[in-house]
């Protein structure tokens, strides 16, 4: 009878691990890392943040901040490790 509970509970715990979600790492493009600034250019700290993100074993979200941005032609190419999110909250 106790063997059948700590499979139960066994069962139980990796079936409510398995839905769980992990919150995802924000990749700003506007940290110093990237070096993105509004009212500029962002293609090379855009793919920068891009493939940094892909590369995350972890869910990853790309944000882009408010404020106006230039961009070039931009490539954004996978497949990624694990879930990515972009959010552009741009001009």
């Amino acid at each position: 009878m106790a063997w059948k509970l700590n499979f139960l509970a066994a069962f139980l715990f990796l079936l409510s691990a398995a839905k769980t979600q992990a919150e995802p790492v924000v990749v700003d493009v506007t940290i110093a890392t990237y070096g993105a600034k509004s009212d500029s250019d962002i293609t090379q700290a855009l793919a920068k943040a891009w493939t940094d993100a892909c590369a995350s074993p972890a869910p990853s979200k790309v944000v882009v901040p408010s404020g106006t941005y230039m961009l070039t032609e931009a490539s954004f190419k996978g497949p990624c490790k694990a879930l990515l999110r972009f959010k552009y909250k741009g001009n």
